[in-house]
Order: structure tokens, then sequence, then C-alpha cells
């Protein structure tokens, strides 16, 4: 696993909320695990987190999405789409394979 992702897994473990990932899940058809954190503060979390670890390549950037995208809580993968979305000047021909990676694994 990525360094990048330890501390921010601590992270979204700390503001999860065990009732509300009951309820996420339900929402979610019981397709994915959940944390249980509300969109809002979970995006301004992984914004922070994002900004305060910067990363330098697209490959590095790809490295840490494939990785979020395989982890259980869906959280992680809100996460990886705002990581990809952030790093989007780096975006290349090829990183659609990796946009169809995520769409074709866990989609909803």
């Amino acid at each position: 696993m990525h360094n990048f992702i330890i501390p921010l897994s601590r992270l979204l473990q700390e503001h999860a909320d065990a009732d509300r990932a009951v309820g996420a899940k339900a929402y979610m058809l019981n397709q994915f695990e959940m944390f249980g954190i509300p969109a809002k503060p979970r995006r301004e979390l992984c914004k922070a987190y994002i900004k305060q670890n910067p990363l330098n390549s697209l490959k590095e950037v790809e490295t840490i999405v494939k990785q979020l995208w395989q982890l259980n809580e869906r959280e992680y993968q809100y996460c990886a789409i705002e990581l990809y979305t952030y790093y989007k000047k780096y975006w290349q021909r090829s990183s659609v394979k990796l946009m169809e990676y995520c769409i074709t694994h866990k989609s909803w």
C-alpha cells in the first residue's frame, strides 16, 4: 500500500460514523461497505489531505487511485475520484485506461 494511503485511511476512520454507515450501505443496496461520512465533509477531508500531501507524477497518482479503488469502503473510491480530478493537469491519452478500470470495477 502506498504511503499516501495510510494516513488518509486513518483520517477517514477517525471521521467514521457507524450509524450513518448502516444507512449509507442500505442506500447503496448493500453493494459497498461504508465509513458513514457525509459527502460534503468527506470531500473537504479529501481535498485538504490532497493539498497537504502533494504528488509529483501521473504514475504515482494513478498507482494511488488504483489502490484506493481496491479498498472496501466506498469513501476510498470517492477520495480516489477527488485525487484523480485534482491532478487532471497530468492527464494524458493513456489516462483513459484508469478511468475505464474505475468505471468497470465497483461501478454503480
